[in-house]
């Protein structure tokens, strides 16, 4: 493991893990001693383990980017906020830098998460309620990635999602395959925007806290909590979205089948009211609702 240790006599770099503008950085926020060990594994960004004066550091270095600095106190920005709501299954942020990219957390030690069980589930529609209970005052936060004002929004993500993946340059094998993936989701947005009758441009609440990027990807388990981290698209949300973000998610998939820990929770609740053809599809005895005409989308 890469490591770099610190020292009152000066830094002794055991690697070229970090320059001497970031471990001067943690000198002033942790002191001159210190060990720093590389955490393999980060999708985009780097991520380190700083052991100081018996305790342990986070600390996370965003890749040189365009959207990093946003990312960067976004994320901080949210974590703050939870950490005066006295949520505890997160870290607490220590200190950030936009300058240099880096942001110190606590540290959290517990386990991947690779197998989902009911108990799990839970803890995860806890979390989003204890951030949201009672429904949180404004906070300088912005709305989260891809939030959407309206209900047709959600099938303009998967358009332009649809959009970014044909520009992808597929090996020759594979193209056949992957157009037609691309096809079938496109027909399935399409008969769903067209057959759910709705008014598709309805404003969405959305004045919920939510992580975004939600998932156990972005958690570990401790003692049987599960603590959760990585808010770099968080801000406020409707809860259609945070929905929706918790089952869409690819890296470790949630069984459909467990929503129902969801819609039994007072906060989700309302997902089952209304509107009503959209209800439908979660709980067939939904509260009747008059349905608005749809808006056509033609394929």
């Amino acid at each position: 493991m890469n490591k770099v240790t610190a020292s009152p006599h000066g830094l002794n770099l055991m690697s070229d893990m970090l320059n001497r503008s970031e471990l001067d950085w943690i000198a002033t926020k942790l002191g001159k001693r210190f060990i720093i060990n590389e955490i393999v594994g980060g999708a985009n960004n780097q991520g380190f383990l700083i052991e100081a004066d018996s305790k342990s550091f986070f600390l996370k270095r965003f890749a040189k980017a365009e959207s990093s600095k946003v990312k960067l106190e976004r994320e901080v920005k949210f974590a703050t906020v939870l950490n005066q709501l006295g949520i505890k299954q997160i870290a607490s942020p220590i200190a950030f830098c936009s300058e240099l990219l880096i942001s110190l957390f606590e540290y959290l030690d517990g386990s991947k998460i690779t197998h989902v069980v009911d108990t799990d589930v839970v803890c995860a529609v806890d979390f989003i309620a204890n951030i949201n209970c009672p429904q949180p005052s404004p906070y300088p936060l912005p709305y989260a990635s891809e939030s959407p004002e309206n209900y047709i929004d959600f099938y303009n993500i998967i358009k332009n999602r649809i959009a970014r993946l044909l520009e992808v340059k597929v090996p020759q094998q594979f193209q056949n395959a992957f157009s037609s993936l691309l096809n079938s989701i496109e027909d399935t947005a399409n008969e769903t925007v067209n057959n759910i009758n709705i008014d598709w441009n309805i404003s969405l609440d959305r004045g919920y806290l939510s992580p975004s990027d939600f998932g156990f990807h972005n958690a570990i388990k401790k003692n049987h909590e599960i603590f959760f981290f990585d808010f770099e698209y968080a801000g406020y949300d409707s809860l259609w979205k945070l929905f929706c973000d918790f089952f869409a998610q690819p890296a470790i998939p949630v069984p459909i089948s467990y929503s129902n820990l969801f819609l039994e929770n007072p906060l989700f609740i309302r997902l089952k009211e209304q509107p009503e053809p959209l209800a439908s599809y979660l709980h067939s005895d939904s509260t009747e609702v008059v349905p608005h005409h749809a808006q056509r989308v033609s394929p």
